[in-house]
């Protein structure tokens, strides 16, 4: 990266480890990078990790991607064994609670 400005084919979980990195340095285009290569493989079992890891590391947008998803597939998410982690989190737990649209009844 340093010499390429690019970071090439990396698996997801690479790019985890590699944004941590990124936002320890104040590699600004790193993370931002890794970021990119995250969101394209957010999925149902994953989101929630991958919105703490944002959350703990300043990745504003990825966490926001990250919500976004939850609540589109609420119902699924809700039965993981990954959702009942978001309790050691009440701030991002309020926080998904306050991106819910309110239902109609």
């Amino acid at each position: 990266y340093i010499y390429t400005d690019q970071v090439g084919d990396i698996p997801s979980e690479m790019a985890v480890q590699l944004l941590i990195v990124a936002e320890r340095f104040l590699l600004d285009r790193l993370k931002a990078l890794c970021e990119d290569i995250i969101r394209k493989c957010v999925c149902i079992e994953n989101v929630v990790s991958i919105m703490m890891t944002a959350k703990a590391h300043r990745a504003d947008g990825l966490k926001d991607i990250c919500m976004d998803f939850i609540i589109t597939n609420e119902e699924k998410i809700k039965t993981t064994a990954a959702f009942k982690e978001l309790i050691q989190d009440p701030h991002l737990m309020y926080e998904l609670l306050m991106r819910r649209k309110p239902s109609r009844a």
